[in-house]
């Protein structure tokens, strides 16, 4: 029979492999050797013209491409993408149309959703894309401007008028069948874009990224934004 002194050795070697082989895992986890997540992937959604014939629509009634935005104006990432929007209205007057609905993000930005309402106040009136540029604009200083003195910086026609649908919350109802419809979806994260029925897995880091998702094709990992 083996001596007590093997049996010790033995144990120890066992031991130490042991550990080698934990040691190597971690290793391994931290030079980024473990199996690859696949990136998210667009999604091509059924009945997707139900979604845009709700909203509110910028851009040509006779557009061959159509985008949705789920949008939340304290949203920096949103703001940024305003800038390419205006881009792509201004490349494509005729073949883009704009639909904007609403997904404020009220766990951490307290100020969407009275924006939200304040935007469809304005647009009662006709003036959803004059208020809604302006409210991007003072993006930074939305909850200290009062809502009627933005109204009257983006021209809104009756203030008292406007004032009322705030104070009544006339509007709270539009704003609701926006985030319900962005639940049944499973958008969590603004801006949620979807592209002539395909939702975006992510924001398209360039103009030319965005109009290549138009006609059915997706834009390729490397050219969206983590």
């Amino acid at each position: 029979m083996p001596s007590g002194e093997t049996r010790i050795l033995t144990a120890t070697a066992v031991i130490l492999a042991l550990c080698g082989i934990a040691v190597t895992a971690v290793v391994l986890q931290k030079n980024g050797t473990q199996p690859q997540q696949r990136p998210p992937q667009n999604r091509q959604l059924e009945n997707w013209q139900s979604l845009v014939a709700v909203g509110n629509a910028v851009g040509s009634k006779n557009a061959s491409d159509t985008v949705l935005v789920f949008t939340d104006y304290q949203c920096p990432a949103c703001r940024r993408l305003e800038g390419m929007i205006e881009q792509l209205l201004t490349q494509r007057p005729q073949q883009v149309r704009i639909v904007y609905r609403h997904l404020p993000l009220r766990s951490i930005h307290s100020f969407a959703e009275p924006a939200a309402l304040a935007v469809e106040c304005a647009a009662g009136q006709g003036s959803f894309a004059s208020f809604h540029a302006t409210l991007f604009a003072n993006q930074d200083s939305l909850g200290s401007i009062p809502w009627p003195e933005l109204a009257q910086r983006a021209r809104v026609r009756d203030l008292r008028q406007f004032e009322h649908c705030l104070g009544t919350r006339a509007s709270a109802g539009r704003v609701s069948a926006d985030l319900e419809a962005a639940a049944v979806l499973g958008l969590r994260s603004t801006p949620s874009i979807i592209v002539d029925g395909l939702l975006l897995a992510s924001i398209p880091r360039t103009l030319d990224a965005l109009t290549r998702t138009m006609g059915g094709s997706s834009a390729t990992a490397s050219e969206r934004i983590p």
